[in-house]
């Protein structure tokens, strides 16, 4: 059973339990929080990753793992591995 401290900090991915799971999101009425300027070739590597992800299942708690905690964790991730490619002058390493 998922709890408040066993959820805490876990992110969704294959097969694991827990009763949240990544799907797309197809809600227009959102409003952006965040954003990152991308390359076209930049862009491919985040979409592969981000379709890789969909079916993940995880715990999900919405005190402490919510969609909104999963986002921005995804958020900073790509962001780093962005920046990092962009400095050292390869692809993104996305998994």
């Amino acid at each position: 059973m998922d709890g408040l401290f066993e959820s805490i900090g876990e992110q969704p991915g294959p097969g694991k339990l827990g009763g949240g799971t990544v799907y797309p999101d197809t809600d227009d009425t959102v409003r952006q929080i965040q954003r990152l300027k991308t390359s076209t070739r930049e862009d491919a590597f985040i979409t592969a990753y981000m379709n890789r992800r969909v079916g993940d299942t995880g715990p999900y708690n919405v005190l402490s793992n919510s969609c909104r905690d999963f986002s921005d964790f995804e958020f900073q991730k790509i962001r780093v591995e962005i920046f990092q490619s962009r400095i050292f002058n390869r692809d993104p390493d996305l998994r």
